[in-house]
């Protein structure tokens, strides 16, 4: 049976120095308005998640771009009967991916360094990988994307979350931005999203098609207003052989 979790903004704050607190993988956590949503697309992924995760058998799970623990914790703690694998290229957070889970959590989880694009781990060795708003980030979505497949076992699911961003939410992203340089004298970026060799949803959308079966999408906060007024869209890939 699955349990809630201890894990909140508070227990970020108070276990994670604060020299981290402006980390691109946190930081958005403790801003009030935007927080709030950012953190609830954590909620929605592991609803999504929820039919293949509360089984009685206990799940190999891997989690891509992991940051500081927080979806760990959350994810452990909801289902601690899975074996989860937390990965991230940084290092800064990983000590926190353990401490996190440890006080908060439940279930195995092992805190791994490594590259999206070179998985250190054998083929089908996962039931299922989360990829939290990270394939926007790397140098090649599509090599990340060939991996993800190649360690999913067959039938294996991947849950993946990216920034739709339309024009009127880049805007209100410049806005934040410069009220947080003026107001708090903190830097945040507003960089394009995608800035590897995918440089769009669109293209990136294909390239998950082509590669999996797409079992469902849904765009976060609100499905009905589609890719108009959204954060972010949530797929659920399935690897067929």
């Amino acid at each position: 049976m699955a349990r809630r979790t201890g894990c909140t903004v508070g227990v970020l704050k108070r276990e994670i120095p604060a020299r981290y607190h402006s980390f691109e993988g946190i930081g958005p956590y403790f801003v009030p308005l935007f927080g709030a949503m950012y953190r609830g697309r954590l909620d929605a992924i592991l609803r999504m998640a929820a039919p293949y995760l509360d089984s009685d058998g206990r799940p190999a799970v891997l989690e891509i771009g992991c940051g500081f623990g927080f979806f760990t914790c959350l994810l452990g703690a909801r289902y601690p009967n899975a074996r989860i694998a937390a990965l991230d290229i940084m290092s800064e957070g990983l000590p926190y991916v353990l401490k996190l889970s440890r006080k908060y959590g439940s279930g195995e989880v092992l805190a791994v360094r490594g590259d999206a694009h070179t998985l250190p781990f054998e083929d089908g060795a996962f039931d299922l990988i989360f990829a939290m708003d990270c394939l926007e980030h790397v140098a090649d979505a599509g090599e990340v994307l060939r991996q993800m497949y190649r360690v999913l076992r067959p039938g294996g699911l991947a849950l993946i979350s990216v920034p739709v961003e339309p024009p009127v939410l880049k805007l209100a992203r410049r806005f934040y931005a410069l009220a947080m340089r003026k107001l708090a004298g903190r830097y945040v970026n507003t960089e394009p999203h995608w800035q590897g060799v995918v440089k769009s949803l669109d293209r990136f959308v294909r390239l998950v098609r082509d590669r999996f079966e797409v079992m469902r999408e849904s765009y976060y906060p609100l499905n009905f207003l589609g890719d108009m007024l959204n954060y972010d869209l949530m797929i659920v890939a399935r690897k067929t052989s």
